[in-house]
């Protein structure tokens, strides 16, 4: 009779084993699932369990547990910009201040566009004020070893799809591969619309996801 889960190894006791030590057996358990749940994903910030109230230009995270590798942000978001889509970007320990170059194919055709020497990392495009339709665009945004120190710029890749028309059913997708010119650790994130020009409206939502 097995005395261990197949996938896991968790262990447990068997009924008919009176010479089991039940203190170290539980020690064992613990110290198992504690190493299980120390890899698992665990959600760091999130703006709707955080209260953040909307409409607002930007939404900023607490500064960031360090014990992970990576982060990944997850978001919905509609801009109330006086157009069909507007721009969400992303910065890195409030720094604004031109230290961000990427490259982000953008649109139904994928057009290439470079930039340098930008104030934030241009993540996605969401839909605006003069959108068709009731959708919110949505994305996921990755920044690998985000707690190391190091020598190597922080790498900003991110996704997005937005459907600007309903009716038609007209859309677009962004793709991005930016970098923060900085390797120093990183504490917390902004993300803003429009340059801080325009206002998330309500539905938006951000989830800062360690992996």
């Amino acid at each position: 009779m097995p005395n261990r889960t197949p996938r896991f190894s968790i262990p447990f006791p068997l009924p008919a084993d009176a010479l089991v030590d039940y203190p170290a057996l539980g020690s064992d358990l613990a110290s198992t699932l504690e190493a299980l749940l120390a890899k698992a994903p665990a959600v760091l910030w999130d703006s709707v369990d955080a209260g953040v109230a909307l409409p607002v230009s930007a939404i900023n995270t607490p500064n960031l547990p360090q014990t992970y590798r990576h982060l990944l942000a997850v978001w919905r978001a509609r801009s109330d910009v006086p157009a069909v889509g507007g721009q969400l970007s992303l910065a890195i320990n409030g720094n604004l201040g031109g230290h961000y170059d990427q490259l982000f194919q953008f649109g139904a055709a994928y057009s290439s566009v470079n930039g340098q020497n930008r104030n934030a990392a241009r993540v996605g495009t969401m839909t605006g004020a003069s959108a068709r339709g009731p959708n919110f665009s949505q994305g996921v945004i990755l920044i690998p070893y985000y707690a190391e120190a190091s020598t190597n710029y922080k790498t900003i890749l991110a996704l997005a799809g937005s459907l600007s028309d309903i009716t038609a059913g007209v859309g677009s997708g962004q793709i991005t591969a930016a970098f923060w010119g900085s390797g120093v650790a990183v504490q917390t994130v902004r993300f803003f619309s429009d340059n801080g020009a325009y206002n998330f409206v309500g539905g938006s939502r951000f989830t800062v996801v360690a992996i």
